[in-house]
């Protein structure tokens, strides 16, 4: 379907600035030269209504004498016909009469073989019967206005008559002129305005397009400047000699990329050295898991094995098993301190996980709204925090949510946020649970875990996503998957303690 809003803005601006020039052409030629000529038609029935009146005098003279007792009706009648018949001028400007009961022509200097004769078969040039036309018009108004064509030698000519009825001698009076030259007038008017409006509009249209196509032009060069900005070519300059409103744009979008690529290199400093920190922890956290934790682990876990054996002998073992079972104590809360210590000193900030997820789900409002999801959070123990890098942790939970809301539409997520305490540690529990009528596939969630076992054949572009599960595998978290039919189920563990 066409639409205004696809036409390119050199037509736009060709058509606003052609539109008037035709509207008023439309005026001067449909209003203007029709009141024109009407005005020329209106003074030349003027013209024939005062020659009517002027000539008539005499004659309607002649009829009052009809009021006398010894008038002579005969001889009135011959008087009248006989000044009518010395009106005629010449043979454009004639007077003629006929008797409208039979038709019978009385006084006609151009038809002169024709007097006294029945006239109702003489015809205009159009073939119409003129004089029963007359006959027709005075029928509702004396005098009366008519107009018709008549044949002049080899012409054919516009002609507009005054017709008087006089009921006395039952005679139709009648006088005309030829109307030609106003005819021939419009056309010489007409054509000297086509001629104007040509000129007008083609000096409109070159102007017009002269400066639509220099605004185009600088335009485009702006969409080339962002298409370039769109591809990474913060290099590309855009260059405006004018010092209107595109310049000026142009000078602020100038100013704008240059402020986003100072900002750009920044972020790589930035990104580059977090990731090298991160690698940095994943060594860290490494060595301290491997060559710390867990052999202190296994060596408390064989000894306390060894007290409980000493517990059940002689008074004097069971003495020495419980000072030695409240060293194990120390040791293990040593064990502990150095590993928050670790863990505190090496991360960038640690995270809580309650703020996290309102963050993201505020984040993510829009298109939660728009696809009629229905998300639940609940918090079980609202003051954890995580031993997690924040910008990592976010990119993880970040990703599933993402995924979560991608291929869901009017369906149903719970989420819960809880903590288990096992034998060794506290561990934060975030469980994604997802209810839809239809069935369900989630080929990218089930990655994760795929990643987090190292299962996953396909490296992820996303390099942060394989640094959180590398890490999260480091500090003994977990990832947990269940599917039924309508039901998808994404479990994370992860260590953590509480805020105080």
């Amino acid at each position: 379907m066409f639409k205004a809003r696809n036409i390119p803005i050199i037509f736009k601006l060709l058509s606003l600035s052609l539109l008037p020039i035709f509207f008023i052409y439309l005026l001067y030629n449909f209003y203007y030269i029709p009141l024109y000529e009407k005005n020329i038609l209106e003074d030349k029935k003027e013209y024939l209504q005062n020659l009517m009146s002027y000539k008539l005098e005499y004659y309607k003279l002649l009829l009052s004498k009809l009021n006398k007792s010894d008038a002579d009706t005969n001889l009135i009648k011959s008087s009248a016909i006989e000044y009518l018949s010395t009106l005629s001028l010449n043979k454009n400007k004639y007077f003629f009469a006929f008797n409208y009961q039979d038709t019978t022509l009385i006084v006609h200097p151009l038809r002169t073989e024709l007097i006294n004769k029945k006239a109702y078969n003489i015809k205009d040039a159009d073939g119409n019967n003129i004089y029963l036309r007359f006959i027709e018009e005075l029928k509702t108004k004396n005098p009366a206005f008519i107009t018709y064509n008549q044949k002049v030698e080899h012409n054919i000519l516009p002609k507009m008559s005054l017709i008087y009825k006089d009921t006395v001698f039952k005679f139709i009076i009648g006088t005309g002129i030829y109307i030609d030259d106003v005819e021939h007038k419009m056309q010489i008017l007409r054509r000297k305005a086509n001629s104007l409006f040509f000129i007008l509009t083609s000096l409109t249209f070159l102007l017009t397009y002269i400066i639509a196509k220099n605004i185009t032009n600088r335009i485009q060069r702006i969409l080339e400047f962002a298409e370039n900005i769109n591809n990474k070519n913060f290099n590309y300059q855009l260059f405006d000699e004018y010092n209107d409103e595109l310049g000026k744009l142009s000078l602020i979008l100038n100013s704008m990329v240059q402020k986003l690529k100072k900002s750009i290199s920044i972020i790589e400093q930035e990104k580059e050295l977090a990731l090298q920190r991160n690698k940095i922890k994943l060594y860290l956290l490494t060595s301290l898991s491997e060559n710390f934790k867990l052999p202190l682990l296994k060596l408390l876990g064989l000894l306390t094995y060894d007290i409980q054996i000493m517990k059940n002998s002689n008074p004097i073992l069971k003495t020495t098993a419980t000072l030695i079972n409240n060293l194990f104590i120390q040791i293990e809360q040593i064990s502990q301190t150095l590993e928050l210590n670790e863990l505190q000193k090496y991360k960038f900030q640690d995270i809580s996980l309650t703020e996290l997820f309102h963050k993201l789900l505020s984040k993510h409002s829009s298109i939660i709204a728009t696809r009629n999801i229905q998300v639940s959070l609940k918090i079980i123990k609202e003051r954890i925090k995580l031993y997690f890098d924040e910008y990592l942790i976010t990119e993880l939970i970040d990703f599933i949510l993402i995924n979560y809301i991608n291929y869901s539409f009017d369906t149903k997520i719970n989420i819960t946020l809880d903590a288990l305490k096992t034998s060794e540690d506290l561990k934060a529990h975030i469980k994604f649970e997802l209810i839809s009528d239809n069935e369900i596939n989630y080929t990218s969630l089930k990655g994760i875990k795929d990643l987090y076992y190292q299962s996953l054949i396909q490296t992820p572009e996303n390099e942060n996503l394989i640094l959180a599960t590398e890490l999260m595998r480091k500090i003994n978290g977990n990832i947990i998957v269940q599917e039924q039919q309508n039901i998808f189920i994404l479990e994370i563990i992860i260590p953590c303690y509480f805020m105080i």
